[in-house]
């Protein structure tokens, strides 16, 4: 994971819901929520909170965490739920920085 981000892990046992928070949201900005879930395997279960015309990457919400965790934990064998967000996380940066750089072969996305 990059050096220097800190992940902070609030879960909410009344609607079963965890947020892991990456920045705080910064005053005029505006948060896109992205449903993945489909497209990491667990769909409609994850949402990434983004800034589009920033390009920031403020956190994910799971939804159905409990559920998320048994999955994480025993049909893909992760030690840690922590480990496994984490990875996640920086998963998501890296494709995020490769999808949003220029090169001559691709522009810039647009959204």
């Amino acid at each position: 994971m990059a050096q220097g981000i800190k992940i902070t892990l609030n879960y909410n046992r009344l609607t079963d819901v965890m947020f892991v928070d990456l920045l705080p949201l910064e005053e005029g900005s505006r948060v896109d929520v992205l449903d993945i879930g489909d497209e990491i395997g667990f769909p409609g279960q994850v949402q990434v909170r983004v800034d589009r015309k920033r390009q920031i990457f403020y956190g994910l919400t799971i939804q159905n965490y409990t559920g998320f965790r048994r999955k994480i934990l025993w049909q893909y064998r992760m030690w840690s739920i922590q480990c496994a967000i984490k990875l996640l996380v920086s998963t998501l940066l890296a494709g995020l920085d490769i999808d949003h750089r220029a090169t001559p072969q691709r522009p810039a996305m647009s959204y």
